[in-house]
């Protein structure tokens, strides 16, 4: 247990990012006419959606766009996202988490994006945990299946 007087919870899509990065993230990792065909397979609009509506529409992208890729090149692609988002994570957010450094706070990321890539920007912005989507693989391969429910909500 940890003698730091505070904890701090950031969220990261919205927090310490302008938007969502989930999609930006699928669309690297199989581009843009793929991924537009999975949001359309699905029939909805993760944007729009509320509730359970979107959290069943994610696990199914996460199905059709994960499966079967090998878990370390996602990994990879994860890293290579997280220094592309380090330069556009918000100001203000920076400042955040820089105060709460000062004051040697614990300081966690908890979002519904995923860890491949929140890990390694955790770890550039010296973060002491990461609350995310995992993504379960099997002998190197990922399912498609998340480890816990969708990090949103009453999960987060």
């Amino acid at each position: 247990m940890s003698d730091r007087p505070g904890v701090a919870a950031f969220d990261f899509d919205g927090t310490l990012t302008a938007r969502d990065m989930l999609v930006p993230f699928l669309v690297r990792l199989s581009g843009r006419r793929a991924v537009a065909s999975v949001l359309g397979g699905t029939g909805v609009d993760l944007a729009r959606l509320g509730g359970r509506n979107r959290d069943a529409a994610k696990t199914i992208v996460l199905r059709r766009v994960m499966a079967g890729r090998p878990a370390d090149e996602v990994e990879a692609a994860g890293r290579r996202y997280a220094e592309r988002l380090l330069p556009r994570l918000r100001p203000d957010g920076l400042e955040r988490i820089a105060w709460h450094h000062a004051r040697d706070h614990r300081i966690v990321l908890v979002s519904a994006s995923l860890g491949v890539y929140l890990r390694p920007l955790a770890a550039e912005l010296g973060l002491d945990g990461v609350e995310a989507v995992e993504l379960v693989a099997r002998d190197g391969i990922l399912t498609g299946e998340m480890t816990d429910p969708n990090c949103r909500g009453p999960e987060k």
